[in-house]
Formats: C-alpha cells, sequence, structure tokens
C-alpha cells in the first residue's frame, strides 16, 4: 500500500500556521510599528534620494527588505527568550523595539531634513514664533 502525502493537503501546515500567529499575537502591534517606521523610512530615504539626484536602485529595495526581515526576526527572538527563558523578567521586546524604532525615527528625520531643508529644531522654534505672534494678536 502506497501513501501519497502532499504537504498542501496536511492540515498540521494549517494548525502550524495557526499556531504561530497566536504565539506572536501579543507582538503584533510591535512587528506592525516596527515595520511602519521601515516603510516610512524607505519612502523618505526615495524622496531625499531623488532630490539629491542619486541613482534608485534595487540595491537600496534588497536593504530594506533584508532589514524587515532581520528587525522583525530580532523582536520575534526576543519576545522567545523573554517569555519562555526569563519568564518576562527583562523586558527584552520592549528594550529591542525601542533601539529599532528610535534608529529608524531618527532615518526619518534626516530624511524630512534632507527633503525640506529644515532642521526640526528649527520647526519648533518657528512653531513657538507663530504661537506667541498669535498670543500677542489675541492680547491686541
Amino acid at each position: 500500500m502506497e501513501h501519497n502525502i502532499s504537504l498542501s493537503n496536511a492540515p498540521f501546515l494549517k494548525y502550524l500556521g495557526v499556531a504561530i500567529i497566536s504565539l506572536l499575537a501579543p507582538i503584533k502591534a510591535i512587528l506592525i510599528t516596527t515595520s511602519l517606521l521601515i516603510l516610512a523610512d524607505t519612502i523618505t530615504g526615495i524622496i531625499a534620494a531623488y532630490k539629491r539626484g542619486e541613482e534608485i536602485n534595487s540595491t537600496g529595495f534588497k536593504k530594506t527588505i533584508i532589514k524587515l526581515f532581520l528587525y522583525n526576526l530580532v523582536i520575534i527572538l526576543a519576545f522567545l527568550i523573554e517569555k519562555f527563558i526569563f519568564d518576562e523578567f527583562i523586558p527584552f521586546v520592549k528594550i529591542g523595539a525601542m533601539v529599532i524604532a528610535l534608529t529608524e525615527f531618527k532615518s526619518v528625520i534626516e530624511n524630512f531634513e534632507s527633503i525640506t531643508g529644515i532642521q526640526l529644531v528649527q520647526i519648533k522654534k518657528i512653531i513657538e514664533d507663530k504661537t506667541n505672534h498669535q498670543q500677542q494678536e489675541e492680547k491686541k
């Protein structure tokens, strides 16, 4: 008697997928947030490169895909270590996600400054000046 086992029909793959999704559900928001930060960095980086007249090629996109995969892998591994080895004693996920988020956000800010030519410190001053001007107008 011959058995043909096709992986596409195997119910264990379905159950494995559900188990993995269930396991990672607590960090879904963190994975989405870091992925969105990477996307924002990529978009602003492309715009900044275009403005500087730099060539935009597939190498940059390849780096983005690798970064997306590796950053999310780091968060997943940090979650597994935190949950199953350190019994949530050390917040590896928060620490790892914070480092990744700050790195990507800093890059987005640098790209924004490159695109607009405006330093974000100047934006704070412009907002303060505008607010002060409006307050003075209201007093008149």
